[in-house]
Parts: C-alpha cells; structure tokens; sequence
C-alpha cells in the first residue's frame, strides 16, 4: 500500500476470503451475486472469482467492531442489531449489535427530516415503527430485503475519526445473505449513504484500491488525496438510476490496437456502470466478441499460449488459456471521456482456476452498456469526486 496523508480516514480493505479469513467457514456462492451464499468449501484457487470487498467500523459508545460488505450501488449503510429472534437474522462472524450497550444511540422518530430522507431512497419510503420511530426497509432485485429501525450513533470510521449521529439501518430482519459479514456500507449517491453524510468531512469524495491478490491488502479511504497526475473522467447522471455511478467508454485497445468499434457501439453518455459487486466487466456482446477474438489471436500468434477448454461455471468465461512461466500477456486499455487511457495489468485480465487454467476475465452480455467489474480494476486506485462530478485513475497504488 502506498502512503496516505494523515488528513484522510484510511482503512484497510480485504477481500472476504484473504487476509484474516482463515477462522471463517470458506463459503461458495450458488451463483456470482452478492447476497446468496451456499456451503460448498472455497478452494484458494477459486478466491478471486468473486467480487466481496470488507471494511471494518465501530458502532456505538463505546465502539463495537463491524464488518462491511463495500457497496456502490446500495444507498443505505445497515447492521444487525439485536433483538434478532432466531430465523431472522442470518449467521456473523461479528456479535450483534448491541444498542443497548451504547450511550449515544437513538431511534429516529418517524416524522423527522431525518426519516424524509429515506423517501427516495426505499421502495415504500419511511414508515412508522408501532412506537412512532422511524422503520426503513431495502428491497434487493434478487427478492431478498432487510428491514429495521433507522437510528443514528457515532460512527467510528478509523482512530480519532468518528462521524456523530450516523444514520443507518438497525435490522432486526433479513432473508438476505452478505455472507459473514455485519452488514452493508453504501456508498451511492443517496442522501443517506455514507458519502452524502460525511460531505462536511471529507467532501464528498472516497476511493479504494483493490489489490491484485486476494491474499493482500488494499484500503478504502474517505477525503481527498490524489495529485495533478490522477486521470478524471466525468461522472454522467442518469435519471433512470440517479444514485449509481456511470461514465463513459470511448475505446478499447489491445497492444496499442485500437479495436474497430465506433463509440456508439457502447452506448450512449454514461455508458459505464462501475460496479463493486461484479467480479468481471462485461461487455455488449458485439462489442466483447471482437475484444475476446482479438485478445485471443494474440495470445496464440505472438504471445505462444495454447487455448484450454472453458470450465463450466456461471461467470461464462469463454477464451482460456494453458499458462506458461512468463505470465505477461497482450494488454487491454479503455478509453473514457476526455482521453482517459487505463492500462490493465496482467491480473487485471486474466483470471486463474488452477495451476494449468486461465481465462480472459472478460464476458458478454445481452444489455447495450458495460459493467465495469473489481478484477479490472485492480491496482488503481480509483477516486470518486462525487462533489466535482468526476471519477479518477491512479496506477499501481497497491
């Protein structure tokens, strides 16, 4: 990890099976989602293929030490909170949060401005609690919802950086699985996430670095930090899905090749969602099937790979490769809005099943637009100035 300013809040960011996951149950999921974990054991090999960023944050007064899942797209942070009856609540690493053992939490009454801004933000807007507090509840596309009290506490985001008066979700129901983790910190564009939150603090503005194996470390940060030479491409709104980070891809590259694609074949502005709940970027099919033949001519004619048979498994890799001792292969650049050109490293396109397994980490998809995934990017530490409306690269920050 390079150095941060003292100013800034810096955690460490790990992915849910590396580092400090060796007392965990390794779990698989059914399939790449977020929120549906099955029971099958995780083999070391397998850790990469999915997309489970973790920060951890103190609760309360004092402090009580939680797990989060890192969303971009989810637009309020949440725990589980005791009571929980039995059923209810699914398995933690971390003990419940207990609100009653903190001095400085509260419940939000339920016609507050502090609950009015859960309205956009909730399918049903805020409601009344039989108490006359303020219930939020999120509902997940895949059926799966949480709900709870909406309370605030202080929020410990790292030594002597505490946010007082946090708002958040206090569950006390959820059929959804986050895995082992606590619960979810939003990072939308929402009123409630902590972005908008902290805006006094640090701005608006928060960035991370994922590193290129899951066995390392990156870190999460909140305030600002980067220098002249940070790469900027705007953030594009979209009214459809105001909360959500979009930019716009131009160009793709592979060797210094520009592909033949014409910007449209991407879409429109704000083509791009960036995403950290997929593990792969996928691409508009017209648009993947003439990177991945491409990318995969290359690798044949002038980097001396073999072509391996694809695994079956649901992230729909295509093109896999026999590896060889040399591990350097073709590299593919994006291009965004104002001539952003990054670079993608090798771990940044190739996945590994095994030892005498490794695919190209890119896949299709039947949507108009990209979903840019971790493993591309991987190593940048990517800057999202939400106040100046701009999103920026930085290479090899971890």
């Amino acid at each position: 990890m390079k150095n941060r300013h003292s100013s800034l809040a810096v955690l460490e960011l790990i992915h849910r099976y590396g580092p400090c996951a060796d007392e965990l149950q390794l779990t698989k999921p059914r399939k790449p989602t977020r929120h549906d974990v099955a029971s099958t054991p995780l083999s070391p090999v397998e850790f990469q293929l999915y997309s489970y960023y973790i920060v951890t944050m103190g609760f309360g007064t004092p402090e009580q030490k939680m797990s989060l899942f890192v969303s971009l797209g989810s637009d309020v942070t949440w725990i589980q909170c005791k009571p929980c009856h039995k059923g209810n609540c699914y398995r933690q690493k971390d003990p419940l949060f207990d609100p009653s053992k903190s001095t400085s939490y509260s419940h939000i009454p339920c016609k507050s401005t502090q609950c009015s801004i859960l309205a956009p933000d909730t399918p049903s807007g805020p409601t009344c609690s039989s108490t006359g507090n303020c219930a939020y509840r999120v509902n997940y596309t895949d059926g799966s919802e949480t709900r709870g009290d909406f309370s605030k506490d202080t929020l410990t985001i790292a030594p002597n950086i505490n946010v007082s008066a946090f708002m958040f979700g206090c569950s006390h129901y959820s059929n959804i699985n986050v895995g082992l983790e606590a619960g979810v910190l939003a990072l939308s564009r929402s009123n409630s996430s902590i972005v908008s939150q902290t805006a006094n603090q640090f701005d608006q503005c928060f960035s991370y670095c994922i590193p290129s194996n899951p066995s390392s470390k990156g870190f999460f940060a909140l305030g600002k930090d980067y220098n002249c030479t940070t790469k900027f491409t705007p953030l594009i709104y979209i009214s459809q899905s105001p909360y959500m980070y979009f930019i716009t891809m131009i160009a793709i590259a592979v060797d210094g090749r520009k592909l033949h694609l014409d910007a449209t074949d991407f879409g429109g502005p704000g083509n791009t969602y960036m995403n950290s709940g997929t593990t792969i970027t996928q691409l508009p099919n017209n648009v993947y099937k003439v990177l991945a033949r491409t990318f995969n001519y290359f690798m044949i004619n002038d980097y001396g790979y073999f072509n391996a048979k694809p695994p079956y498994d649901a992230l729909g890799l295509d093109y896999c490769f026999v590896p060889h001792h040399k591990n350097v292969v073709p590299v593919v650049s994006f291009t965004f809005q104002n001539n952003v050109q990054i670079d993608l490293n090798f771990f940044g396109t190739i996945i590994f099943y095994n030892k005498s397994l490794m695919c190209f980490a890119f896949a299709g998809n039947d949507d108009y637009s990209p979903t840019f995934g971790t493993t591309q990017q991987k190593t940048f530490e990517v800057v999202y100035d939400v106040g100046k409306q701009r999103l920026g690269w930085i290479q090899g920050m971890c």
